[in-house]
Order: structure tokens, then sequence, then C-alpha cells
């Protein structure tokens, strides 16, 4: 077994290490992604140095550090995705799949430059794809780095709701070209939170800032101060693209994260579209109206997204006209406060009221200040 603070060992002695058993060890998915650090490089593409050929952990011959702390100590989160950097500098995450996968064709589709312009897209940008080298059977393809659709956490009522809005347009957009996603929730939906890192975040160990130092956290903003954010659709290797009216738009299968939705069957076929409708109504609630006793006006949409009969459901479309219906029904300070949680007392809902108030106002005093200096500095 090896031992932590030893001196330096020599290239072919690391490599043994990489199946010894220890915690920082690589593991066999790694090693395979390790094999590929030249191939990604001519195609433009660094990887971290736990990933490079001939790698010695940071923390041989530092007795002082603890190797938890290290960047290089931590394995991979994905088998099939790790990130990398771009030779522009810019942070990116390539993913494994099969060469007969519809997930790339699918995602090209979607993204074509025509249809990158539509406002209304959600799918995950291909930023570029490429063939193993050595096996024709694997590609790759690259994406930007993103997160979980609520990590950071929601902090008001207006940045659910734009979450619940830019979801329902890009499910929209998805099935008004002829694509059911098929496994929308909670895995496959990311944001693009670049603005409200400004110092930036790591690409794989996301509560940590980029430099990954230590026990550090990476800081950000909430949603609500920064520019813009972005919600993304993601994964489209269990999607179904119907491109020929004449086509039957029936499936059979039940791969997808939640099991709940009622008509998935491996032996009946189903209509693909109406599942999508489910998963998201069911992940509003889930995640959002149930957290949150302010979101409750919501309710009666995603009741109505996960009705047992997929007939019944509405479509994308109608789904998006009856959230405006909903959101256009609250008062403007209602949309725009802050999220309540269910387990707030009354002193601390007074509290918290107040504390969101003044920042507010704080928030509206500096913006003023700061157009009056620049109509002055004009």
């Amino acid at each position: 077994m090896a031992t932590v603070g030893r001196e330096h060992p020599s290239a072919s002695e690391s490599a043994q290490h990489d199946l010894t058993g220890e915690a920082w060890s690589l593991r066999k998915h790694e090693i395979w992604w390790r094999d590929c650090e030249n191939l990604l490089e001519r195609h433009g593409y660094t990887l971290r140095p736990r990933y490079r050929n001939g790698w010695v952990p940071s923390w041989f011959g530092k007795p002082d550090v603890k190797w938890t702390r290290c960047e290089d100590s931590r394995s991979m989160v994905h088998p099939a995705v790790l990130d990398a950097t771009r030779r522009d500098g810019m942070d990116v995450m390539v993913k494994r799949i099969s060469a007969g996968s519809k997930e790339l064709a699918i995602a090209q589709f979607l993204t074509a430059p025509e249809r990158a312009r539509d406002p209304r897209n959600h799918c995950v940008p291909i930023l570029d794809h490429f063939a193993h080298d050595n096996d024709p059977s694997v590609h790759f393809i690259v994406m930007p780095v993103l997160r979980k659709f609520n990590n950071p956490p929601f902090h008001t009522v207006r940045e659910a709701l734009d979450f619940i809005e830019q979801t329902l347009e890009g499910i929209s957009f998805i099935h008004e070209h002829g694509v059911a996603h098929r496994d929308c929730y909670y895995l496959n939906i990311m944001l693009d939170a670049t603005s409200m890192y400004p110092d930036g975040f790591h690409p794989m160990y996301q509560v940590a800032p980029r430099g990954f130092k230590g026990n550090s956290t990476a800081r950000y903003i909430q949603r609500s101060d920064a520019p813009s954010v972005k919600y993304y659709f993601i994964d489209f290797g269990l999607s179904s693209s119907f491109q020929d009216d004449s086509q039957t738009r029936l499936v059979t299968g039940r791969d997808c994260q939640l099991q709940e939705v009622p008509e998935l069957s491996n032996e009946i076929p189903y209509d693909p579209f109406p599942v999508d409708i489910f998963l998201l109504g069911h992940l509003y609630n889930k995640f959002l109206i149930s957290q949150y006793p302010n979101l409750l006006f919501l309710l009666p949409l995603a009741d109505s997204m996960t009705l047992e009969n997929p007939k019944s459901r509405p479509s994308a479309m109608e789904a998006l006209r009856q959230f405006h219906g909903l959101m256009s029904k609250q008062p403007w300070l209602s949309r725009n406060w802050r999220l309540r949680s269910p387990g707030e007392t009354t002193k601390q809902r007074y509290f918290l009221n107040i504390k969101y108030a003044v920042r507010q106002g704080f928030k509206l005093l500096k913006r003023i200040i700061g157009e009056v200096i620049s109509s002055f500095s004009r």
C-alpha cells in the first residue's frame, strides 16, 4: 500500500498505483480516459494532471499536504464524461458516446445554425465532435460546462418562474421539431451559470473555485443579480425523432429517470410527447411548488401536466400558455418576492421579509445612483 508523504516515484512505478485500491487511485474507466490523453490533445483538448500519462500525485513527498485537498486526488463523477480545457482556455465537458448512438444526430439536428438562432432553443450546444482515432465505435462530443438546474438554489419567485418558462419554451421548441426527449428530468436539465460566478468554478467539483484551493467554496451571485442565466436540456440518448409526417409517433421502453410515468411500457406502444409533459410537471411540483408555499399558485399547471391519461395532458404550447395565464394573475410584488420556506415561523418570516426588502432597496438605490452618474458623464 502506498504511503502519503513518500518520495516521488518514477513514472513507471506511478503507473503501478493505478489499481492498487487506494482511495485516490485511478479507476478502470479513468485509465481509459488517461489513455486518450494524446488523442484529445491532438484535437485541442487538455486533460487535468490526474488524467495525463505519467501522473504522479501532487502530494507525494509533501507530508504536510492533505491529499483530499488536492485537485488530482478526486475521481471523475460520471464514467462517460470528463472535463477538459480547450486551446482557447475555455473549460468544456467531453462525453464518450457510441458511434451508432442517435444522441449526436438528434443533438446536431436541434442545434443546427438555423435552429440555434431561435431564442426558444434550450438544447445543449454541441461545440465539437470527432471519432476515436483507433476505435471507430467510439465518438466524442464536446459541450459547455453546465450545472444542475437548482445548483445554486433558487432565491426568488421570479427566478423559479424564469426556470419554468425557459423549460416550457424549450420543450415546445423540441416538440415543434418532431423530437421527444423522453428523459427530461432532474439530471438532464442544466444551468449555464457562467454569469453567476465572477471568478469561475471548477468544472467537475463545482462547489470549489476554479483553482480548487483546499476547502474553499466558489463565490457566486444570485440568478436575479446576474446579467442572464439560461437552462439547457442535455442527453438525447433516449430521444425519438419523427421527421416524416406519415410516421406513427409511438414508442416502447421503460428507460427513464422517473418510473412513475403511467404509460411507460416495454410491450404496449405509447406516445412519447406527453411523457415529456408529465416529467416536467412532476419536476416542477417536486422541486419547486411543494418546496415553496408562495409557488402554490402554479399547482394547477403541475396537476394538469401529470394527469394519468396522457391524452388529457396539455401539449407543450398549451402548458406554456397555462403558465403565462397563472403568472399574469399574480401581483408584481408576489412575482418578485423571495421564496418562502414551508418551515418558517412567523418571527422568521417577519425577519426574512425585512431583510429581503432592505436588500432590494439597496439594489434599487445603487441602480439609481449608477444611472445618475452615467447621465452626468455623457
